[in-house]
């Protein structure tokens, strides 16, 4: 059940326009409280958004029309100075060029999908993500109060990116991280993107690393994977967009990047809260909403879902002989 409860928001509404405005989708979420579910972010150089949906019991139909928070929200954030900003209801058209990059992690969305995604943004750019900053948020709905806390991490840099041709194949390559680690409380999120395909996770290894992977040693030389789409990215016939390619089927190729490839990495410091959340997300070891329920953990008092704070990075290289 590959995030579910949180980034589902995306998953149906994608599948809802494509194929059909009246399209139910039935999930199994097993037994959950009438709560809120709440993707928040606040990203170094970025304003803090959040998006509200609503958890559903156990074998509901769920629908456009019943999946986003339609209620009355208050909806605030507040920096490690006290200053507080007022989150606006918009829509996600209206989110910068990396925040959508965050919000559609895994999903390919088009465009006029975004007009239909509400999401809470700071209008007045009045709080920015910044290094080290903490922020609280809360949200009043319907007598109820959901609170939650995030910080920004120090950035871990990497120093760069190389790569070694796989023995007994001409044309695939392992990559490798070349970075230095120092202090503990370092949790890493990282994504990879080659040529013109959206960032996604690795599929094996997994995309969260803990502060025990870089304990030993400050200077360290680290592979990375290939991320692949989940089913989620595919049109109502099973096909994915062009030039997104498919998982290859010989295990020895998995995780590889080919000659003539452009990498990109993205590489985010996260805190030990959301390292948690999405290690819990990512522990069904499937790619698809259908697989066997997980329950998520989560950092939001009185709700469901995550606000997490992201210093984010990009690198790339190019593969050449």
């Amino acid at each position: 059940m590959k995030k579910i409860l949180i980034i589902i928001t995306i998953a149906l509404l994608t599948g809802i326009l494509v194929t059909s405005c009246e399209k139910d989708v039935f999930l199994d979420v097993g037994d959950v409280e009438d709560l809120l579910v709440v993707e928040g972010y606040v990203l170094k150089g970025e304003t803090p958004f959040v998006l509200l949906t609503n958890s559903f019991p156990n074998g509901q139909t769920i629908d456009l029309d019943s999946l986003f928070y339609s209620g009355n929200a208050t909806v605030k954030v507040t920096d490690q100075s006290g200053m507080e900003v007022t989150l606006a209801r918009r829509t996600a058209n209206e989110l910068t060029t990396v925040q959508k990059a965050y919000l559609s992690e895994q999903f390919l969305l088009d465009p006029i999908i975004l007009y239909f995604i509400p999401v809470y943004i700071d209008t007045s750019n009045t709080i920015m993500g910044i290094e080290n900053g903490t922020y609280n948020l809360s949200i009043e709905y319907e007598d109820k109060t959901l609170t939650a806390s995030t910080t920004i991490p120090p950035l871990r840099p990497l120093d760069s990116l190389t790569y070694v041709k796989k023995e007994n194949f001409d044309s695939l390559y392992t990559v490798f991280i070349h970075l230095r680690m120092t202090g503990s409380g370092n949790y890493v999120r990282y994504l990879t993107k080659r040529n013109s395909e959206p960032f996604f996770p690795p599929g094996t290894t997994g995309a969260n690393w803990s502060d025990a992977t870089f304990q030993g040693a400050e200077s360290l030389t680290l592979p990375i994977e290939r991320g692949y789409p989940s089913i989620l990215v595919r049109d109502s016939l099973g096909n994915l967009p062009p030039g997104v390619e498919e998982r290859p089927d010989d295990i020895s190729e998995l995780g590889a990047f080919k000659l003539g490839d452009t990498v990109t990495v993205m590489w985010n410091n996260i805190d030990r809260e959301s390292y948690l959340f999405w290690s819990s997300i990512d522990a069904d070891g499937g790619d698809t909403p259908f697989s066997s329920p997980v329950k998520a953990l989560t950092n939001v008092t009185g709700g469901l879902g995550i606000f997490a704070g992201y210093n984010q990075s990009f690198y790339t290289t190019v593969i050449i002989e």
